[in-house]
């Protein structure tokens, strides 16, 4: 049987079981921790979840960097579903430009021994932007209300070649997270253009990482952790703050 795959972090159910841990009173040290928890779940509660996914969160994995907007207020008469399934394309697309741009960059400077320059940066951007693609699928989950901040973080799945020339399909998942409601928006996906570049495969082949859970799975567990000190036993009495 293959491996029971644990629950993806979902931060604000999380942090309404660390708050039903303080209403029924923590001490200092168990407030410090509680407090400690809030703020890493609110910092880093999408790229722990995204690790459980193998998604591409830049520093771990060096290409792909979160593309970070703010949605401007809505004007009236606007339908906010279509223009948050647009922005979520829009995304999309600038995540694959810049996956394949990023690519690009580290081919150069296999060849070339070197960075490249600003300049060449430009010119290398302009040469893959043909390669990226705008046909996405998209399955939006939350509405994307005004004044969101969201980031897309794409993971790249490589499955082996089934038609008559071998050719292995490429296919660039994402979801967007909305920073103010700590969840994912949309899912998305696309496959990437089947005669890329000599070089690209192997980059997006090591680029394709395992999921790595050990993140989530460390404050999920520091979670429980509270709740077995303070509700969660026999004695517990939930501080209703009567004098």
């Amino acid at each position: 049987m293959p491996p029971v795959r644990p629950p993806l972090l979902h931060p604000p159910d999380l942090l309404a079981r660390i708050g039903k841990c303080l209403s029924f009173g923590c001490d200092e040290v168990q407030t410090r921790r509680a407090a400690g928890l809030v703020r890493r779940l609110a910092h880093d509660g999408a790229t722990l979840r995204a690790a459980q996914l193998g998604a591409l969160t830049g520093n771990g994995q060096g290409i792909v960097h979160r593309a970070r907007i703010e949605l401007p207020k809505s004007t009236e008469g606007s339908s906010q579903p279509g223009n948050g399934s647009s922005t979520c394309v829009s995304l999309g697309v600038t995540s694959s430009r810049q996956l394949l741009s990023g690519i690009a960059e580290r081919l150069f400077e296999q060849k070339t021994g070197r960075p490249p320059t600003a300049e060449e940066k430009a010119v290398i951007r302009r040469g893959s932007s043909h390669l990226s693609t705008e046909d996405w699928t998209v399955t939006m989950l939350e509405p994307v209300k005004p004044r969101d901040v969201l980031s897309i973080y794409p993971w790249i799945r490589i499955q082996p070649g089934n038609n008559e020339k071998g050719r292995q399909l490429v296919l660039l998942h994402a979801w967007v997270w909305s920073h103010v409601a700590m969840t994912p928006v949309a899912e998305m996906r696309c496959a990437l253009p089947e005669k890329l570049p000599e070089g690209y495969l192997e980059i997006l082949h090591e680029l394709a990482g395992e999921p790595d859970p050990r993140g989530a799975a460390e404050v999920a567990a520091a979670v429980k952790a509270l709740e077995k000190e303070t509700w969660d036993r026999d004695d517990a009495v939930e501080d209703m703050g009567g004098a």
